[in-house]
């Protein structure tokens, strides 16, 4: 009673143990970079971050000619986006929390995350090709601007020049004239005035404009008194004056045009951008949200490492067994895709908590390695049949008409051939197999056997016929009738299609019928199904190899198969469900 106690006490701790959270180092970046789609994480934030600056200095800086270089960014980024969606869509590596590919909804999920950006840019596609142009127009005649104020300081520095040079012509021309004729000899006196008289009226037409009547007057004193040469400087001047009021006249144009544009496009090109940057800053939000998804696969795999496999003692292979047909590698190995495949299962699509998943698949394990038989069903007719005859018969001393009604329809030919090839692959055709199914003490196989399809009668064989069984998960020639959904993959080319990937000894038989029990709790069944763990018993079966046979109702039984029963000395009892657990 102590010891029993003490066992009890063991179970609850370690139950407790299981419950708590899984403890372990965070995870680092290496371990995100299992995935090969990861990199492409790192890269696109980078350059969403990179992006953001250059929107932001875009925008305090007000340059509208890098809006092309702006756009080109992100359609690269949009691109890169959709490559990584489509990476994660097929990639398989999610397949804790997506499956095989993503699930409609998880695409879609990732598409309404694509979607704002490729929207953006497709809704305002002619306003961001209209905001171009008027950017590079923007930069010419911004260029202009800075050329004509060039050509104006160089003509400024030009008119100075020359107005130097003809003060220059008219002070040389005065201090000619400062000798003794010039102030007594009234003809040279009255030479001197007029270069005086020349003089203020140049000084007038350097200060400003001047009509063309007083233009031509300061010509022809000039002629008087000047050289052609410094006549020449006045013409340059007047030139250089025309020249310059031009400039200016063409400067102050290409300036309102700056300001034209500037007003029409800055309103709507900031509202773009900062809409469009609002966009974009969500991009991080949205990776670090599918990088959660990666760290929940992550912690799921840790989980099924680390708790699951110890806990059903799948983390190492057993010892092989006497009648194990398989290698304990290789059932160890079917086995735990079955289970995968089955936490898999219900985390993603049932929502169930893994831990209070590995409880429960405990005590259906211990349940079924408590309880477990192997049985079958049969009709009336053939369980007479092997009453009388002393013996089961193999698929290869049928006759015809019993290889027909096993061949279901199909061409008996074909089903032979292809029951041939499965046996030679399995090893047993030479050991003239029954075929049964592993049962325990559930609802289905204690009412009406693992098979119903194929009788009323289930027949329970003794304790032993273990050692010399084969197993399989689900029926060995109907993969797609026979494998519960947590485990069936919808892949035709899947590896559990093949019965030789879902062959198992004794002990991993046990776990994935606990799998089976485990899921029936929930789910109905197919009366007619074939979701069944297979046991090929090997090397013929006897009457001796009975413990009893089984119907739902004794009343209903034809009277000569009790007294083959009695004669036999084989149990009948009731088939019925019996909660043994209360």
């Amino acid at each position: 009673m102590e010891k029993e106690k003490q066992i009890s006490s063991e179970r609850k701790e370690e139950k407790l143990e299981i419950s708590k959270e899984l403890k372990g180092e965070p995870f680092k970046e290496k371990d995100f970079e299992s995935f090969d789609f990861y990199p492409k994480f790192t890269q696109i934030k980078k350059e969403t971050e990179e992006l953001l600056v250059k929107i932001n200095n875009i925008i305090d800086n007000f340059q509208p000619e890098s809006i092309r270089e702006y756009k080109q960014s992100i359609w690269k980024l949009k691109s890169q986006i959709e490559a990584l969606g489509n990476e994660i869509s097929y990639s398989g590596q999610l397949k804790w929390v997506f499956g095989e590919t993503l699930s409609k909804e998880n695409k879609q999920q990732y598409k309404n995350f694509i979607a704002p950006i490729v929207d953006y840019f497709e809704k305002n596609k002619n306003l961001f090709e209209q905001l171009i142009r008027n950017g590079e127009n923007l930069k010419v005649t911004l260029n202009i601007i800075n050329e004509t104020e060039s050509r104006l300081k160089q003509l400024e520095e030009q008119l100075n020049i020359k107005k130097d040079l003809i003060q220059g012509a008219l002070s040389a021309k005065e201090s000619q004239m400062s000798g003794i004729g010039y102030k007594i000899l009234p003809r040279k006196r009255k030479e001197k005035q007029n270069l005086q008289q020349l003089k203020d009226e140049i000084n007038n037409f350097i200060a400003s404009e001047i009509s063309n009547e007083k233009l031509k007057k300061i010509w022809s004193k000039s002629y008087e008194l000047l050289s052609k040469d410094n006549i020449k400087l006045l013409q340059d001047i007047n030139d250089l004056r025309e020249r310059l009021k031009y400039e200016q006249g063409f400067l102050q144009e290409r300036k309102e045009k700056e300001k034209q544009i500037k007003e029409e496009i800055y309103p709507q090109y900031l509202s773009i951008i900062s809409e469009f940057k609002k966009i974009l800053e969500q991009i991080p939000l949205v990776l670090d949200k599918w990088k959660s998804y990666l760290e929940e696969e992550l912690k799921r795999r840790r989980f099924f490492d680390e708790v699951v496999l110890p806990t059903l003692e799948l983390d190492k292979p057993p010892e092989k067994e006497e009648g194990d047909l398989i290698e304990p590698n290789e059932s160890l190995e079917h086995i735990k895709t079955a289970v995968k495949r089955y936490f898999q299962y219900f985390a993603r699509y049932k929502d169930i908590n893994p831990r209070d998943l590995i409880l429960a698949l405990e005590q259906d394990l211990k349940k079924v390695k408590k309880s477990f038989f192997i049985g079958l069903n049969v009709s009336g007719d053939k369980l007479v049949k092997i009453l009388k005859s002393g013996k089961f018969l193999s698929l290869w001393e049928m006759s015809e008409e019993e290889k027909y009604i096993n061949a279901k329809g199909i061409s008996v030919s074909s089903y032979l051939y292809d029951r041939s090839n499965i046996e030679k692959k399995l090893g047993i055709y030479e050991k003239k197999p029954i075929y049964a199914a592993l049962c325990s003490d559930n609802f289905y196989d204690q009412s009406e056997g693992p098979a119903p399809g194929y009788g009323d009668f289930v027949v329970v064989f003794k304790k032993g016929l273990e050692k010399r069984s084969n197993f399989v998960i689900g029926d060995s020639m109907n993969y797609i009738f026979s494998l519960i959904e947590p485990i069936k993959s919808k892949n035709i080319e899947d590896k559990f299609n093949n019965p030789l990937n879902r062959q198992l000894n004794f002990k991993h038989a046990l776990l994935a019928k606990a799998l089976y029990d485990n899921f029936f709790k929930n789910n109905l069944r197919d009366s007619r199904s074939l979701e069944y763990i297979e046991a090929q018993i090997l090397n013929g079966v006897s009457l001796e190899d009975i413990a009893e046979i089984r119907h739902t109702n004794l009343d209903k039984i034809d009277p000569e198969i009790k007294k083959l029963l009695a004669e036999c000395n084989i149990a009948l009892n009731k088939a019925e469900y019996i909660n043994y657990e209360k």
